[in-house]
């Protein structure tokens, strides 16, 4: 990953997210899950633990959000919709 953008931020213990850029330059914020839906997803006793830390493991992702270059929106929504299946 040298020649890349991959840069993985400090932990934010305010916002309890860990910021992140991939290879490719698209930026991700890792959050920990709340308790309820820590439970809910099967982690005992809904105890999660922070993005990076033993007790953590990648559960899915419950928001998206895109930044496009301007004039592009319509076009990337298009896809979601019809790739995904997003509303």
């Amino acid at each position: 990953f040298r020649e890349t953008q991959l840069e993985v931020g400090s932990w934010q213990e305010e916002s309890q997210e860990l910021p992140l850029r991939g290879p490719y330059g698209n930026r991700f914020r890792l959050h920990v899950a709340s308790a309820p839906l820590a439970l809910a997803l099967g982690r005992g006793e809904g105890q999660p633990g922070r993005p990076g830390s033993d007790g953590s493991r990648c559960v899915g992702m419950d928001t998206l959000t895109l930044e496009v270059p301007v004039g592009t929106a319509e076009r990337a929504a298009q896809f979601y919709k019809e790739v995904l299946g997003c509303q």
